[in-house]
């Protein structure tokens, strides 16, 4: 008969062994699912950007248009065509279609005052009147009617601003004003997405409503106009008035 105590210690490294085999399996199925939580996680951020840059890339396509393909896929041929032209020039709508940048990433320290004058307009029922409290502040005719403030209106992205002309177009701008000096900026955006000043001209100070005129070739390179209103306060000077009123562009001989 074997000894017992040996037959004893047999049995118990035979299950002390067992035990551990079973520890192992325990760790080797906790490695399992700790991996398969890992690769369950990476494929859903994967998924997820795949998804983002899809929306991003179609909505924005800034990601992935160079500046020559973003103008030319999201701003117009010809703004001005079909009688589509200046918006609100007169301001019978109020405000809309004018925007601003006080306050902006441009143009953080500027800030002014605008407001419908009904008692003082070159054409009924109201002009914009503007008063500058920190210089300068600047108005830019939009396309769309939208909330806030138009934040960078000179980059090529900023297709609420730039209004597409064709190619060599002789472009005109009017508008009246009564006050203060006002600056009149004809802006021009590049088919590279540069800014280019196509021409300005101020005012000097005027009792009564007078006009200021820009007109000019558009050049071969220039994609799209802007039209900018800019009010200047002085160092040391009062802050500054200006009426606007009845802002109006051409395009060849076709007032719009």
């Amino acid at each position: 008969m074997p000894n017992k105590r040996i037959t004893k210690k047999i049995a118990a490294w035979f299950f002390e062994e067992d035990k551990d085999a079973e520890h192992s399996g325990d760790d080797q199925i906790e490695l399992n699912v700790w991996q398969l939580v890992m690769v369950v996680a990476v494929t859903i951020v994967f998924l997820g950007w795949i998804f983002y840059s899809y929306r991003v890339n179609d909505n924005n396509m800034e990601f992935v248009l160079s500046p020559p393909e973003y103008i030319a896929k999201f701003i117009e041929k010809n703004y001005f065509e079909n009688n589509h032209g200046i918006k609100n020039g007169d301001f019978s709508r109020g405000m809309a279609h004018w925007k601003t940048s006080d306050g902006g990433r441009i143009f953080p320290e500027s800030q002014s005052r605008a407001s419908l004058n009904s008692h003082d307009y070159h054409s009924a029922p109201y002009s914009l009147e503007i008063q500058t409290i920190v210089p300068a502040n600047r108005y830019y005719y939009v396309k769309k009617i939208f909330d806030g403030i138009l934040e960078n209106p000179y980059h090529y992205q900023s297709d609420v601003f730039w209004l597409g002309v064709p190619v060599a177009a002789e472009v005109t701008a009017r508008l009246w004003y009564k006050g203060d000096i006002l600056t009149f900026y004809l802006q021009g955006l590049k088919n590279d997405g540069k800014l280019v000043d196509l021409g300005n001209v101020s005012g000097a100070a005027a009792g009564k409503w007078t006009e200021l005129v820009i007109s000019r070739k558009i050049p071969d390179d220039v994609r799209a106009i802007g039209i900018e209103l800019t009010l200047n306060q002085a160092e040391g000077m009062p802050a500054p008035r200006v009426l606007i009123d009845d802002v109006t562009v051409t395009v060849g001989n076709k007032e719009q």
